[in-house]
């Protein structure tokens, strides 16, 4: 690299020390079906129920001539009535008003985080939420962003108590508390006390200016009725929006 542009240069510095630290992600062959995976985000693995790819082959069969492609953003000319048909299928099966197919639950959770809360209001998260909500807390526009103790009601309680008293429009609904949580914490294994955090927020702002969003990539199919998750399990439908 000696005789490379000083750009290069600096960028396989940085990468030389990510090695020596044991920090530096690279891409490794996939093993074989036989070994016992340990790592998969696959829990269930539905990725290898042939009951599901045969389902897969006959709903595309059922479409005809169809599109290889969106062809572009949603917000051009990349909508069309399958893609809303499914997600009105998969608001009622998760108890929701509504749904959006994202690229990947990584993105959903940036761009939700991102997009919903305006300025002036405050995102609260449970200090061990996966990677892609503290990415979306980082591009968000909200003026405070606490985290609380892992899945403790008394943290955070005292964290919507501070908010509450340091500042008069929390208590007064002018403006909005986001409380990011998960139900199913994919490194712990453990459950979010979803009913108490709920019970709690309403407590300290009847008004509804504290709301949840709660990302169920890792209860999907394990809670719920037929595995439709924490939020449809713990709590009444109209007390929540789920992501």
């Amino acid at each position: 690299m000696r005789h490379q542009p000083a750009f290069y240069r600096r960028l396989e510095q940085t990468m030389d020390i990510s090695r020596k630290e044991n920090g530096l992600m690279t891409v490794k062959p996939r093993w074989s079906d036989a070994v016992m995976d340990l790592t998969t985000s696959d829990f269930l693995s539905l990725n290898r129920t042939g009951q599901i790819r045969e389902g897969f082959w006959s709903e595309l069969a059922r479409q005809g001539e169809f599109r290889l492609s969106a062809s572009g953003s949603r917000v051009q000319y990349g909508n069309y009535d399958y893609l809303l048909e499914t997600e009105k299928q998969l608001a009622s099966f998760h108890g929701a008003e509504t749904a959006w197919i994202a690229h990947s639950a990584f993105l959903i959770n940036v761009g939700v985080l991102e997009a919903i809360p305006l300025p002036g209001d405050a995102l609260i998260y449970d200090e061990l939420s996966h990677a892609s909500t503290m990415q979306g807390i980082k591009l968000s526009v909200a003026a405070r962003k606490i985290p609380f103790k892992h899945n403790s009601v008394d943290s955070l309680r005292e964290v919507l108590e501070s908010l509450k008293d340091s500042r008069s429009a929390f208590a007064e609904a002018k403006q909005s508390i986001l409380i990011c949580v998960e139900s199913i914490y994919s490194m712990e294994g453990d459950i979010c006390p979803l009913e108490e955090f709920v019970d709690l927020s309403k407590e300290l702002f009847p008004d509804g200016n504290a709301q949840f969003i709660v990302d169920e990539a890792h209860s999907s199919g394990v809670l719920g009725d037929r595995g439709s998750g924490l939020v449809r399990l713990r709590t009444p439908a109209e007390s929540l929006r789920r992501d």
